[in-house]
Parts: structure tokens; C-alpha cells; sequence
């Protein structure tokens, strides 16, 4: 048997695929199990033990890749992206497929109504893809991320250099959408607060603000920027090595809740009730403001609709510090 998985992009998404990778290979353990994703992705599936292939592509090249991908006979399509273009993928290849439902109409309810739902868990509406096949989930499938035994070594290397060998608390910058950003000031000043070793994770987008918090920091010994620095593979294996981290709502966020952290999640414009909050990890701390104006977006904006800016600005150090003392009182 084998198994055709579809997810475009991006990181965060793909990551929330691993439990319908799971559930299949407990399934069927002796099936091919091959992921279609776009090229600047496939570094997130790389080490994957049980998937049998990866297929990637890049801008304007996929008339080519199902080309090819018509020459694998698949049995099943499983298609985790339901946009048009993976929908014109799974018309190609004539295949019997299944798709997860986006839940759109609610999500604009939510956002356009403020109507006070929620909307089920991505990954609980990936697995229903699944139920056609015959494929019950006994118990709840955790996220899964396998950063590769090369880049593990690399962040060890890493944060033995710089003498990090006790607890520390990785924060993550990025975002990708202004809205869903905490300010840097307050970064600064929750920083001066505690009195942990603190790493700063981020791409080059992350880069400038990156070294302007670090400028800020009186004790530079107590700060570690690996901004723009490191691969995502040895960025997700420091997150792996961390404490406790901090995050918005971003791929990285679902990166260190499959590796079960200590965690809290700052919500800006976005909620959880929106259906991407922390996947069946205990240890996440989600600090969401209840605003009349909330959601604004499903994924995020450039800036803020009202100009007040409250669902960031509102989100104190203070308020952060009080989530993370709570982290203490369990060691």
C-alpha cells in the first residue's frame, strides 16, 4: 500500500502532520508512506523515520513533480492542504482522496462577527481524514519533530562554546506577521527580570532586532543571540536542549510542543480557540487577552486595524514572568 501526503507549507503546518503520519505507519507499518511539500520545507522532514520519500518542488516547477509523481500508483491521497493547488495535484494523479476540512466558514465568524466559538484542532481535523480508512485512534497521538543526529550534535557543540550547560530558557523571536510580534522592550525588560540564561532564537528576518535586545542587556553573560546563525534542524535541537521556552504563535512553537517543553505561547491578534494552540502538551501556558476586537485575523496582519495595538501591548513582562514563576514552583 502506499500513501500519498500532501502539505505545501509551512513550517508550524507540517509539523502538526506527524500524528497522521503516525497513525498510518501503526496502520499499516509495511506501507510507503511519501510527503509532497515545497523545497524550502522538506528540512522539516528530512529525518523522519517513517516516511519512505519526500517529494519537493519549487515555484513554477510542479507540473513536473506530478509528472513523476503520477509514475508511483498511489493507493491514497491525503490531503492536508485543501487549496487549489493541491487539489489540482490530487485531480492529476486521479487517485482516491481525502481532505481535511479548514473549518473557513467558522474561522470567519470568528473573526468577522466575533462570534465567541471555537474551532476544533487542526491536527484532530487532519487525523478525520483518516476515519475512511478505517484508522481509530485508541489514545491521543503527541507531535513528533526529529531534528537529525548531525544537527543535535551541532547544537551540543553550540552550547557547550558558550558554557551553557545548565537550564536556560530559549525565546523565540519570529513571527510572520507583525501582529503576532510581543514588543521588543518588553523582551528587554522580561529579560532583566529573570535569572536564567536566555537564548535568542530566530532567522534573518530576526537578525536587527535580535542585536538591538542584546545591546539592551546589561548582563551580556546571561544572553546567547543565535539569531540568523543556525539551521532549523540545529534551532529545533537547541530548542530540544532547552528548559522552558517562549514563543508567539509560530512553526517553532509547534516544534518545542513536540518535544513536550515547558512552554508559554503569546497571542497577539490570533487566538487558540482558532484551532493552532499547543497540540497535547501539558507543560504550555497560553496567555491570550479576551478583547472585543479579537480575533482581527485567522493567521495575522502588518499592522494593527485599530492602531492601539492592545492584544501585544497588553501582554506585560510582568504578566509573562508571573506564567514562568508558575514553571519554578514544579521543579
Amino acid at each position: 500500500m502506499k500513501f500519498l501526503i500532501i502539505r505545501l507549507s509551512s513550517i508550524g503546518d507540517i509539523v502538526l502532520t506527524s500524528p497522521v503520519i503516525t497513525a498510518i505507519h501503526q496502520k499499516f507499518p509495511y506501507a510507503e508512506i511519501h510527503f509532497l511539500t515545497k523545497k524550502v520545507f522538506s528540512d522539516v522532514l528530512i529525518h523522519h523515520p517513517k516516511i519512505t520519500k519526500i517529494w519537493t518542488y519549487e515555484k513554477n516547477h510542479l507540473q513536473n513533480i506530478t509528472h513523476e509523481l503520477k509514475k508511483q500508483n498511489f493507493d491514497f491521497i491525503i490531503d492536508l492542504h485543501n487549496n487549489l493547488r493541491s487539489k489540482w495535484i490530487s485531480f492529476q494523479l486521479q487517485k482516491k482522496t481525502f481532505t481535511f476540512n479548514k473549518e473557513n466558514w467558522k474561522k470567519w465568524k470568528m473573526v468577522y462577527l466575533k462570534s465567541k466559538i471555537s474551532v476544533s484542532h487542526v491536527v484532530e481535523r487532519y487525523l478525520d481524514t483518516l476515519k475512511n480508512l478505517e484508522i481509530v485512534i485508541k489514545e491521543p497521538l503527541k507531535l513528533e519533530y526529529y531534528a537529525g543526529e548531525k544537527s543535535e550534535k551541532e547544537a551540543i557543540q553550540i552550547l557547550n562554546t558558550h558554557s551553557l550547560n545548565k537550564p536556560f530558557l530559549a525565546v523565540v523571536l519570529g513571527a510572520t506577521h507583525f501582529t503576532k510580534k510581543w514588543l521588543k522592550e518588553y523582551f528587554v525588560e522580561f529579560i532583566q527580570l529573570i535569572d536564567k540564561p536566555v537564548v535568542l532564537m530566530g532567522g534573518k528576518s530576526e537578525l536587527e532586532e535580535s542585536l538591538w535586545i542584546e545591546n539592551q542587556i546589561n548582563d551580556k553573560s546571561k544572553l546567547l543571540n543565535l539569531c540568523s546563525k543556525t539551521s532549523i534542524n540545529v534551532s529545533a535541537s537547541i530548542i530540544k536542549k532547552s528548559e522552558w521556552v517562549i514563543t508567539h504563535d509560530t512553526g517553532f512553537m509547534h516544534i518545542a510542543c513536540a518535544f513536550q517543553k515547558k512552554m508559554i505561547v503569546l497571542w497577539g491578534n490570533t487566538c487558540p480557540e482558532i484551532g493552532f494552540y499547543p497540540y497535547q502538551n501539558p507543560f504550555a501556558k497560553n496567555i491570550s487577552l479576551d478583547l472585543p476586537c479579537k480575533p482581527c485575523s485567522k493567521l495575522g496582519l502588518k499592522k494593527c486595524p485599530k492602531g492601539h495595538f492592545d492584544c501585544i501591548k497588553k501582554i506585560t513582562p510582568q504578566m509573562v514572568l508571573a506564567k514562568f514563576l508558575e514553571f519554578e514552583k514544579l521543579m
